[in-house]
């Protein structure tokens, strides 16, 4: 996924999962407005699990010491994102006006 953002908008993206022979794997997908995902985002939000921002700890706890191997996925990830035709990267993009 690629975005261009807009300072000030709300973007809305979910996490796409295909479950492949070895593994899963997860892709952003975007939520963009007159779409049929984008009716159902009211539901998604209501699933979630909201967490509070922690500007002290920052991301402390955010950091995976598998940080490598995250390295090696999303270099495959940009490969794989290159091979796609400009339709499916369109559908991939997040453009100023899909925030609200």
């Amino acid at each position: 996924m690629s975005g261009n953002f807009k300072a000030g908008k709300t973007y809305f993206v979910r996490i796409g999962v295909h479950i492949g022979m070895w593994a899963p794997r997860f892709q952003l997908v975007p939520l963009k407005p007159n779409t049929e995902m984008w009716a159902k985002k009211d539901d998604f939000l209501g699933q979630c699990e909201y967490y509070e921002v922690d500007r002290e700890a920052g991301q402390k706890n955010l950091v995976d010491p598998r940080a490598a191997d995250a390295k090696d996925v999303v270099v495959k990830g940009l490969k794989k994102y290159e091979e796609y035709s400009a339709e499916e990267k369109a559908e991939r993009t997040i453009n100023p006006e899909d925030g609200i």
